[in-house]
């Protein structure tokens, strides 16, 4: 009895020994492989998937702790790449931010090349920003090569059309000495016909607007292309005129039908009046507001990343 006690507690040990034995060389490969995600490494490669998955955010933390951890190194690629990511976001400080310390760190030409046109596509989408010039530089020195010609002509025309400067943008488009692509025939087709928009936009006068409602109520708003607004206010100050004359004819003028409808209809007429210029400036805000929407989507058309 006691020698079969013994033999099974001999054999739990025994058991016991040999999976301590099995899982150890377990264990140690799992905090080998703890140890090893937070490597520098691993910080490149997890910031790769996850920019693949378009985890945008994510992917630039990642690069951003492989960057702190190799401070002492331009790594123009990698910023690169950060930038990447938060033009992606949206976030244009940052990606500019990174897009000008890698070019000021890199000294391959290809990289040169797209990081100019990244730096341009944050100024562009930022709007107003003149060192979308100093990075063209001098169109002259690109001429040979249509393809670059055309980019930088391209660039030029969206910053002069985002600037409102019409009759900039129609020279660089129009330059009969500039060799560019086919591919940007196209665009500089709808940048000259915005520029042409721009410099003829209609414009309604608040002021001419205001004596034609003063003349005939209501044909301000027509002026301004309201014609329902116009028809009602016509109406009405019409219809409140001819009921203080009817009181006034009836009763005579303290009459509270004389009084009530005479006053609405002088308090209409003169609104009309004011309302007609404010409608004035809302058509030209309006019609500028929808030029500037199509001058942005141009803008975003050629500035994606």
């Amino acid at each position: 009895m006691n020698i079969a006690k013994t033999l099974v507690t001999g054999l739990g040990l025994l058991t016991v020994l040999t999976l301590a034995l099995i899982a150890q060389p377990a264990d140690s490969t799992a905090a080998r492989a703890s140890i090893q995600a937070y490597t520098p490494d691993a910080f490149l490669r997890f910031g790769t998937y996850l920019m693949e998955q378009r985890d945008y955010r994510r992917a630039a933390t990642e690069f951003e702790r492989y960057l702190f951890l190799h401070a002492d190194q331009p790594l123009p690629r990698l910023r690169y790449r950060v930038g990447l990511c938060y033009f992606r976001l949206g976030e244009l400080d940052r990606a500019g931010r990174y897009f000008g310390e890698a070019f000021q760190r890199t000294e391959d030409s290809g990289l040169q090349d797209s990081l100019r046109w990244s730096l341009i596509a944050v100024y562009l989408r930022q709007g107003g920003n003149s060192r979308v010039l100093d990075l063209l530089g001098n169109p002259g020195s690109v001429q040979k090569d249509p393809e670059r010609s055309g980019r930088f002509r391209l660039y030029r025309a969206l910053y002069f059309l985002q600037m409102e400067n019409w009759s900039k943008v129609t020279a660089v488009v129009n330059d009969p000495t500039a060799a560019s692509a086919a591919k940007y025939q196209t665009a500089f087709k709808r940048i000259r016909q915005l520029a042409e928009r721009g410099e003829h936009l209609p414009h309604k006068s608040p002021l001419k607007a205001a004596v034609l409602s003063a003349i005939i109520p209501g044909s301000g708003k027509f002026y301004v292309g309201r014609e329902q607004d116009g028809l009602y206010a016509l109406f009405l100050i019409a219809g409140s005129a001819f009921l203080s004359y009817r009181g006034y004819r009836n009763h005579g003028v303290a009459h509270f039908q004389t009084i009530f409808f005479g006053s609405a209809a002088g308090i209409l007429y003169l609104g009309n009046v004011y309302g007609s210029a404010i409608a004035a400036k809302l058509y030209n805000r309006q019609a500028k507001l929808k030029l500037r929407e199509e001058i942005e989507s141009e803008i975003y058309r050629w500035t994606d990343l």
